[in-house]
């Protein structure tokens, strides 16, 4: 196929597991040339969904997303081994430990703007502290500064996270975005059950 300048192009691959290590590489060939050569990485894209799935650890900040994003927290005020690193690692028997509790929670940033139409909150399976749970949140956009306080945050929704106290619990939470995409997203969570040290 012939591609042109300037234009998005989407590469959808189905990947069996078998044995070995599994990877796909897009290669290209300019144009009067034979010599094929892979796509450098800084050309691709990662899709990124429009449900955030959201693991919940510790005071209003606990959280994992699988978003195919990077992320960074409200604050740095977090113990050395509980950073916010540990929201995209998909293991949800780590955390983002953050004690500012009510009113912190992370940024995270999209390859390109994107609309988020949906929150899916899960507690940790292996934390038995429920107070440390959620009650409320915020979900702010920016197309513009990704730094927790710029003045570019727009609100976007903000509900209660319906939350039950067993662990493992889950909660999906739609987002009222107005057709509205951003780059960058800001989830504050304003409340929690109750407070408690870790």
């Amino acid at each position: 196929m012939t591609l042109e300048r300037g234009k998005l192009y989407r590469f959808e691959v189905l990947l069996k597991e078998a044995t070995g290590d599994d990877y796909v590489r897009v290669g290209y060939a300019r144009a009067g040339t034979s010599s094929v050569q892979p796509v450098p990485s800084n050309w691709l894209i990662a899709d990124t969904p429009a449900e955030v799935t959201v693991t919940l650890a510790a005071p209003a900040g606990g959280v994992v997303v699988s978003a195919g994003s990077n992320v960074s927290g409200s604050k740095g005020n977090s113990p050395a081994s509980e950073v916010v690193a540990n929201v995209i690692d998909g293991n949800t028997a780590t955390k983002y430990l953050n004690f500012d509790g009510p009113g912190s929670g992370l940024v995270f940033t999209a390859p390109q703007a994107v609309p988020v139409d949906a929150i899916r909150l899960v507690t940790r399976t292996n934390d038995d502290t429920w107070q440390w749970d959620p009650t409320s949140w915020q979900l702010w956009g920016s197309n513009g500064s990704a730094d927790w306080d710029a003045s570019d945050w727009m609100l976007i929704d903000q509900g209660a996270a319906g939350l039950a106290d067993a662990r493992g619990a889950s909660s999906t939470v739609a987002v009222d975005a107005d057709g509205a995409t951003f780059r960058h997203y800001k989830l504050v969570f304003t409340e929690t059950k109750g407070a408690t040290s870790d």
